[in-house]
């Protein structure tokens, strides 16, 4: 009886979804000097983003130096409106500190949950020339878009430093695993009955 329980509670267990824990993004270990494109780094695709050592003198767009939260290197997304980050597996974007790129000239930038092309959610951050902490919290997204709504045409963007991620989103149990943990458990009802009789 002992054996079967334990079974039936591990394959209860194997059929709920779990999540993993967040991951911070600073891209510190990454060689940004005075300007390097990210590409796919831990697993995401930053495209059209630049990474700056904000510590060297005369560095990319004017509020660098303001940018860092963390340790030395940001990142910019060069292209302006257009700039994704993306992932071929779903996950959570969480937060980010984010600064404007061009000093004393406060801009809106619209950032976009979407999957498969469908908005999630998204937020609305007038940047400014300290690095804001900003919550998002888009879940089961595969790309986050940039888009400069005060100025569609500019490319101006926008720093950003410590992006937090969150777990990929588990899918939902498999039904032959809820047909597996639903009979399990109708038979440790039926036993526990059958006992007390």
């Amino acid at each position: 009886m002992r054996s079967a329980l334990a079974v039936l509670t591990l394959a209860a267990l194997a059929a709920v979804p779990t999540a993993a824990r967040a991951q911070t993004l600073g891209f510190d270990n990454l060689n940004c000097g005075s300007g390097a494109g990210v590409g796919v780094y831990q697993t995401f695709s930053f495209n059209g983003f630049t990474c700056y050592n904000a510590t060297l003198p005369n560095t990319g767009p004017a509020n660098t130096a303001h940018a860092v939260k963390s340790f030395n290197n940001v990142i910019y997304n060069r292209a302006g409106s257009g700039a994704t980050i993306t992932r071929l597996n779903p996950f959570t974007f969480n937060s980010a500190w984010v600064t404007g790129a061009a000093l004393n000239y406060p801009e809106t930038y619209r950032f976009t949950g979407r999957y498969h092309g469908t908005t999630v959610g998204f937020v609305d951050v007038l940047t400014g020339n300290s690095p804001q902490f900003v919550t998002f919290n888009f879940v089961g997204i595969d790309t986050v878009l940039f888009t400069n709504i005060s100025n569609p045409n500019a490319n101006a963007g926008v720093l950003m430093d410590d992006l937090t991620f969150g777990a990929s989103v588990t899918t939902a149990p498999e039904p032959a695993s809820l047909a597996l943990l639903s009979t399990g458990l109708l038979g440790i009802v039926a036993v526990g009955r059958r006992r007390r009789r």
